[in-house]
């Protein structure tokens, strides 16, 4: 299994910053093969690092109208809510980017999707309480989800 786990968000941008943090919450606990990679919402780099890769598991901060810190996941070949991408504050948004893989024909054979609901996306390091708590709870999914990747 050939697994990459890329988080998606803005240090710089309160709850943005979910997908960066998660990885940094998981640095010591996956799998030596499983590459962590932060991205700020380059599509052509994260379709990049997803190509080749068996499984991508997809971690970042969304607002659809969900209580803050709400953990949406879902199955990303099939598709990112609409709506996610109308309130992005990357470059281009996680939605495009699958349309896009899809299109070029790189779209990875899984691709898990964890959106943490936004409560504010202030120019700050600091996250709201729901979010956290949220990451962490993201953490132990994606650890499970990985359960069967070799070391």
């Amino acid at each position: 299994m050939n697994a990459i786990v890329i988080g998606i968000g803005n240090r710089y941008r309160g709850d943005d910053a979910a997908g960066p943090i998660a990885l940094d919450r998981l640095a010591d606990r996956v799998p030596e093969c499983v590459p962590l990679f932060e991205n700020s919402g380059d599509a052509a780099a994260i379709i990049e690092a997803w190509r080749d890769r068996d499984r991508v598991v997809l971690i970042d901060a969304v607002e659809s109208g969900a209580e803050p810190g709400t953990v949406h996941r879902l199955d990303g070949r099939s598709g990112v809510p609409g709506h996610w991408r109308l309130n992005s504050t990357h470059l281009m948004s996680l939605g495009e980017a699958v349309e896009l893989s899809w299109a070029i024909g790189c779209i990875p054979d899984e691709l898990l999707v964890f959106g943490i609901e936004v409560g504010q996306t202030d120019h700050t390091e600091e996250l709201s309480p729901e979010v956290d708590e949220a990451i962490d709870e993201v953490v132990e999914w994606v650890l499970a989800d990985l359960e069967d990747v070799d070391a």
